[in-house]
């Protein structure tokens, strides 16, 4: 049976990158009662626990007139979440030793604890952002960042798939001729779209630098066919796009849209799925952390982690 969390309770969700952790205390209505921003200490499992712990210690000492019913986790890399814990997560130091994260929070302070893949965290941030089940009950949340990779939402849920791989995108092949990737294959989606520079490549487009145009119409075509797989590989209905290149804002939802247009104009079929006005901006607001809490708030309604 689940359980309604009370007035006093909240919700800590916990956004864990490369650079910096935000932790915030959300009630019931994804409103922030307290938050907190410190660099991320990387260089392994060690270094990571200690600045989880300081993020999350602060978070309590803010939240002293309040219970917090559970903590939430988005971070990067290979995601256990039966076990509750992370490897492979590059940025953070983590390799195939796995990192017993949620561990940590229940023998530090007492707390359940739930993990998830960022950008997971982040689809089911946007999902709640944009109005939850009022918005509809599918979202597909693209996230460019140093890498490429979608959190799936079906019937208002993530959606995880049998290895907890769904929207695990990033090395699919785009240009089978293309440089060769850190996973072994050629042309995967990082290395085609010339990760992490593409903030740099709008400003010089839009300048009109002849080269710069022409790799913002490249990179156009490899979002147009991202947004397209996704469509097609679990029917979303819309396609939010975040992650550090998002920042670049409207003009990235315009060229993905043009190069929706050079697909449509190829294709009746793709025409047919009207996905230039299925492609939005992720909203304002911290995806990321708010998605982590709700993950927390899901921990906390079952009594347990729904693997």
């Amino acid at each position: 049976m689940s359980r309604l969390p009370a007035q006093d309770v909240v919700f800590v969700g916990v956004d864990v990158g490369g650079t910096k952790i935000h932790a915030a205390a959300f009630d019931a209505h994804y409103t922030i009662v307290a938050q907190t921003r410190l660099a991320t200490v990387t260089g392994g499992a060690s270094a990571v626990a200690g600045s989880l712990a300081s993020a999350v210690e602060d978070i309590c000492t803010r939240v002293r007139d309040f219970s917090i019913a559970s903590v939430g986790m988005g971070v990067p890399g290979l995601v256990d979440r039966a076990s509750g814990s992370v490897k492979q997560a590059v940025n953070l130091g983590l390799g195939d030793e796995a990192f017993e994260i949620v561990k940590l929070i229940d023998d530090r302070f007492g707390i359940p604890a739930a993990v998830d893949n960022d950008v997971n965290a982040a689809a089911l941030g946007a999902f709640e952002l944009l109005g939850g089940p009022g918005l509809g009950q599918d979202l597909a949340f693209l996230g460019l960042g140093t890498g490429v990779a979608a959190g799936v939402v079906i019937n208002g849920e993530l959606f995880h798939g049998h290895r907890g791989v769904a929207g695990e995108i990033g090395h699919v092949q785009v240009a089978a001729a293309g440089p060769l990737c850190a996973c072994g294959l050629t042309g995967c989606w990082p290395i085609a779209l010339g990760r992490p520079r593409a903030a740099e490549v709008f400003s010089a487009a839009l300048a009109g630098h002849p080269a710069a145009l022409a790799e913002v119409a490249d990179f156009a075509d490899y979002l147009a066919r991202a947004v397209y797989l996704l469509a097609v590989a679990y029917d979303i209905d819309q396609i939010v796009i975040g992650g550090g290149a998002s920042e670049i804002g409207v003009p990235l939802i315009g060229v993905i849209r043009m190069g929706l247009a050079r697909l449509e104009r190829q294709s009746g079929f793709v025409r047919s799925l009207g996905l230039r006005d299925r492609v939005r901006l992720a909203p304002d607001g911290p995806v990321g952390t708010i998605g982590a809490a709700a993950i927390a708030r899901h921990h906390f309604a079952i009594g347990g982690f729904r693997s």
